[in-house]
């Protein structure tokens, strides 16, 4: 029992001669953070369209290397989109529904990273506006009508592959 004394008692003691120089007097500097401007927290995207989203970012330091890195989280394909620049641009292809997504600065002459965060929230064009069931001819027909005013007229049968609804309309539901 006396040898583990001792033996504790050598390793405290190398311990604590080890440390003995250190005075804790350390100078840190703690690098700039980027500033970030045009940078919204929720984005709307109509599939099919262009998702274009291009942040200004500026540093208080002189000629700083910044990489920007973007992710979106695709969580049904159980995957993620990532696109490398200084703009995300991409033609919106995901299903309609909200995307959690994060940009990522990197600053390359010291390693540091800057996350931001933001949504994506995905529609089709028919998500807002009037649809519009009418009889053509004899002919049930289902038409849309768009918040700026214009009509995408006979949609069923363009979205069904020529099918029609049945004759005599009487309500949507």
């Amino acid at each position: 029992m006396k040898k583990y004394i001792i033996y504790i008692l050598a390793a405290w003691s190398c311990g604590a001669t080890a440390c003995y120089k250190d005075k804790g007097n350390y100078v840190y500097h703690v690098p700039p953070a980027p500033v970030i401007t045009n940078l919204d927290t929720v984005y709307q995207a109509t599939v099919g369209d262009s998702l274009v989203i291009q942040p200004s970012v500026a540093i208080d330091e002189p000629a700083p290397r910044l990489g920007l890195h973007w992710k979106i989280t695709v969580p049904e394909q159980l995957t993620a989109l990532e696109f490398q620049g200084p703009a995300l641009r991409t033609v919106f292809g995901l299903n309609p529904t909200r995307y959690y997504a994060r940009l990522t600065i990197t600053d390359s002459t010291n390693g540091m990273k800057y996350f931001y965060d933001f949504a994506i929230d995905g529609k089709t064009v028919f998500a807002s506006g009037t649809t519009v069931l009418s009889e053509e001819a004899g002919v049930t027909e289902l038409s849309f009508i768009k918040p700026d005013g214009t009509i995408l007229p006979r949609i069923y049968g363009a979205i069904n592959d020529g099918e029609t609804l049945p004759a005599g309309p009487m309500q949507v539901v």
